[in-house]
């Protein structure tokens, strides 16, 4: 006899409108609740969207058992690190590519992208290669394609300069962007006669650029925000102390600093007319500091994928996408003495960062010491990381090899796949527990205390597609690994 008098169907329609946590506490309250949840492909779906840390994508014409079905799948394949697929695609001649959901786009030499959109048999995707048309050469370029935008730095006639010039066009097209009301952004402050390196970063309505390189003969950078939509200027901020920059939501952003020996990430917001001459004006939520450092910096990034914005993509191409909580992957590049240089890692969740600015919101004290934070919230990894521009990160993975072999390191950070790590019996899964701890301390550490962290996560090795000089980088995407040889001119994909 059922514990209840409602009917399964509507016991079932009051179980979905729970989170996924308290769906999971209602299986252990009885045997109906149980039988219900475990009979209901809504209801199973949505728990194992939550597994993965993936989002239904509405628009995509799937029905409901044949999403169930593919993201078991996908599960499945990531646990068992299967990527069945495994094909060669060459380097262009131009000076910037990108990696974008899946599309490795390449710039021409003579203008237009070469785009190769990889393919993925849990998702229905097959490989399509095409190229993206543009009237002008391009020195860098982002695409988001949640909003078919592609933001392109025009290259200079000598080929070496640019800068000024930034358009936004139609990644699908070429054409100017329809919903941009100024297809061309000027960068007015920017010098074009002094050679830059480019960031660009693309997140909801807004587009940040930061310029990097020798401006009236002093070393500084120079990050501008726009609204791509009106083509209206928001932010404006110079210094030398800043050295990478990425948006974390649609209205904040965060900034790597350099102030003498103190390392520090300071999230702003994205605030119209809060322009500055100098970055040491900037009106910061929160400032997450890192230990004192011994060493000299050279370089920090700060890269992660997918974009944090709240933009729903309109491209129905798969039932789910990862859209949730992501890693920002942290290079700090140093040097301790005369002649040794060397890198760490650090590897940061979104939801770590949000957290602490949400505490220091309420707080007369905006700045965090790196005990507070850092410890437990994040993990760093001693490793040499690749010299070349690359995604070692997406969503929660993390994805490394050492110059020259055939072998992947790969983490997942994601707390509910290590959690059944723990949980299961199956000794042929090739992922295991992180060490509790990861410390980094001796000549290789650049700071003037041993560094520990403990971010858990679980970690796996993936052996890679042949190559006689093997590879000197790897990437990952939501459904891939990709390499890269620098040498031989060439890009190679794992897909599953």
């Amino acid at each position: 006899m059922s514990s209840f008098s409602f009917p399964n169907e509507l016991i079932a329609l009051t179980l979905d409108a729970l989170d996924v946590p308290s769906l999971l506490r209602c299986m252990q309250v009885c045997k109906q609740f149980q039988s219900i949840i475990l009979q209901s492909s809504a209801l199973l779906y949505k728990i194992s969207l939550f597994s993965a840390q993936m989002s239904d994508v509405e628009h995509c014409n799937w029905d409901l058992p044949s999403r169930l079905n593919a993201i078991r799948r996908y599960t499945d394949a990531w646990d068992n690190l299967q990527f069945p697929i495994c094909t060669q695609i060459p380097m262009e001649n131009g000076q910037a590519w990108n990696l974008v959901n899946g599309v490795l786009a390449q710039a021409g030499s003579d203008g237009g992208i070469s785009c190769v959109q990889m393919p993925c048999s849990i998702k229905g995707i097959s490989e399509h290669r095409w190229v993206t048309p543009t009237d002008v050469r391009i020195r860098d370029f982002a695409i988001d394609m949640t909003q078919d935008l592609l933001v392109a730095i025009e290259l200079g006639g000598d080929g070496l300069q640019a800068g000024r010039d930034v358009h936004l066009r139609s990644w699908t097209t070429g054409l100017a962007h329809p919903k941009a009301m100024r297809p061309m952004i000027i960068a007015e402050f920017f010098d074009q006669q002094f050679l830059a390196h480019f960031l660009i970063r693309v997140c909801g309505p807004h587009v940040g650029i930061l310029f990097d390189g020798p401006w009236l003969h002093q070393t500084t950078a120079a990050l501008a925000i726009w609204d791509w939509r009106t083509g209206s200027q928001k932010m404006l901020m110079r210094g030398p102390e800043f050295h990478s920059f990425a948006f974390i939501s649609d209205d904040l952003f965060l900034v790597a600093f350099v102030d003498g020996g103190q390392l520090s990430f300071r999230v702003l917001p994205v605030t119209l007319g809060n322009s500055m001459s100098s970055a040491e004006d900037a009106q910061y939520l929160c400032e997450m500091r890192f230990p004192i450092l011994r060493g000299t910096v050279e370089e920090v990034s700060i890269i992660s994928e997918p974009s944090s914005t709240s933009t729903v993509p309109n491209i129905p191409a798969a039932p789910f996408t990862a859209f949730t909580d992501v890693l920002f992957t942290v290079t700090l590049r140093y040097s301790v003495g005369m002649d040794f240089e060397s890198a760490v890692v650090f590897l940061i969740p979104r939801s770590t960062i949000l957290y602490h600015v949400s505490c220091v919101s309420i707080s007369s004290q905006k700045h965090l010491e790196w005990e507070s934070w850092g410890p437990k919230g994040s993990r760093v990894l001693d490793i040499e990381p690749s010299n070349f521009w690359v995604y070692h990160s997406y969503g929660m993975k993390f994805i490394h090899t050492r110059l020259g072999e055939a072998v992947a390191s790969m983490y997942n950070f994601n707390p509910y796949a290590r959690r059944k790590d723990m949980n299961t019996t199956d000794s042929h899964l090739p992922w295991k527990a992180m060490e509790k701890e990861t410390k980094i301390s001796g000549e290789r550490n650049p700071f003037d205390i041993d560094v520990v962290t403990s971010l858990p996560g679980r970690e796996a090795s993936l052996e890679l597609m042949a190559d006689e000089h093997g590879w000197e980088a790897t990437m990952i995407t939501e459904d891939h690994v990709v390499m890269v040889q620098w040498e031989g001119r060439m890009f190679a994909y794992m897909a599953m």
